[in-house]
């Protein structure tokens, strides 16, 4: 899912050190377009540092790559296989249910 510079020479230079970082950290992704990365239920921009969960209508508070990837890395430390992909995840006996992802953020 390491999809790097899918967009070529049209990347703008965030969207290539969003890309260059995620691949350093070993961060499955995709660029989705030329403004979007996604990560699991994430969803990155680049240009305007602003990150979304999937079906929220509003940015989340948080800014920037170094947010995302603490985000991610939060996710990772309360859930290590939540960035599996889904065949493995339906070959394992939890299959990750039971997992709360809102409740995997918060800070409680």
């Amino acid at each position: 899912m390491q999809e790097t510079r899918l967009y070529g020479e049209r990347n703008s230079p965030e969207m290539n050190t969003a890309l260059e970082r995620l691949s350093a950290e070993r961060i499955r992704h995709k660029q989705t377009s030329e403004f979007q990365i996604k990560v699991g239920p994430f969803n990155f921009y680049p240009d305007r540092e602003t990150i979304y969960m999937d079906g929220d209508q509003k940015a989340r508070p948080e800014r920037g790559l170094e947010n995302f990837l603490a985000l991610i890395a939060k996710v990772r430390a309360r859930n290590p296989r939540a960035f599996e992909y889904a065949s493995a995840r339906k070959s394992s006996p939890e299959g990750g249910q039971g997992f709360n992802l809102r409740d995997a953020l918060s800070d409680d």
